[in-house]
């Protein structure tokens, strides 16, 4: 289906538009993409609420790999002498499938014989892939964290009203760097904010474009944002977990046990890892 309108979302807190291909649009990320979004979760209506939509690439004919589970999991951080509320979501894929199935076929002098039979493998790339938002002091979303990457940079997606009020503070960006909420290179080498994002009219949840093949994250977008895909291949709907769902598993823990290899060392470290990372203006 070839999308040059606008589609709704019938999310808790109101309804969300999703523009593709609007006039004046910025250049496509992708041809195809397939949408995952939040199915009803009872009792969980905040986490739904603000729980991202998801764009993952399509190539070829063959549906993307995806998955039917999001974790969720609240937290808190002082900033400014205020308490900011987090959360944080992340999903795991299916490994892949690359095992011989083994097929039984019957021979006239040796009886039944069994051979392999090549079964499709899937596409290398993340096992897991999250988001964490921080909410500002009117409890918008207004500062994105990737959690997995494919490479050693910490991408941060950080709302225009926040740069506006670094930039007042702290005047223009450091030396290398674009931004006036991004500290110095030798303070935060590795994370970089990777876009300014429009403010959103509403508590809502970002759009996170995922790459087909990596399944890392091409861009992450407000819904009030014109989209960046041409074509939506299909949708379906995932299903919100609490992160402490399973037994008395604490929640860093279970975070850190889903990202083994791509979550930041310092992701569940209890001290306040966002203020290291960025020059947030007092008045977030």
């Amino acid at each position: 289906m070839i999308l040059g309108r606008w589609l709704r979302f019938g999310l808790a807190g109101g309804l969300c538009g999703l523009a593709l291909v609007a006039s004046g649009a910025p250049p496509l990320r992708f041809e195809r993409a397939h949408l995952l979004k939040p199915g009803e979760a009872p009792g969980h209506e905040l986490a739904r609420r603000l729980a991202p939509l998801v764009l993952q690439e399509v190539r070829g004919t063959n549906p993307p790999s995806g998955f039917t589970n999001v974790f969720f999991h609240f937290s808190a951080i002082e900033l400014h002498g205020r308490t900011h509320a987090q959360v944080t979501y992340w999903w795991e894929y299916p490994a892949p499938v690359g095992a011989s199935r083994v097929e039984r076929r019957s021979s006239p002098r040796r009886g039944p014989e069994l051979r392999p039979r090549p079964r499709p493998v899937a596409p290398a790339g993340l096992s897991a892939q999250g988001i964490r938002l921080t909410l500002n002091s009117q409890g918008v979303p207004a500062v994105f964290e990737v959690l997995g990457a494919t490479n050693e940079t910490i991408a941060v997606f950080v709302n225009d009203s926040v740069e506006a009020a670094a930039r007042a503070q702290f005047g223009g960006p450091l030396p290398g760097r674009q931004f006036a909420l991004e500290r110095a290179a030798e303070e935060a080498p590795r994370v970089h904010v990777a876009r300014l994002l429009e403010d959103p009219p509403a508590v809502m949840g970002p759009i996170v474009y995922l790459h087909a093949d990596s399944r890392a994250v091409a861009t992450v977008l407000c819904r009030c944002m014109p989209a960046e895909a041409r074509e939506l291949a299909g949708e379906s709907l995932y299903t919100l977990v609490p992160a402490d769902f399973c037994g008395n598993v604490p929640p860093a823990t279970r975070l850190a046990t889903a990202f083994p290899r791509w979550l930041p060392e310092d992701f569940t470290d209890p001290s306040n890892r966002l203020t290291r990372s960025l020059r947030l203006p007092e008045s977030f």
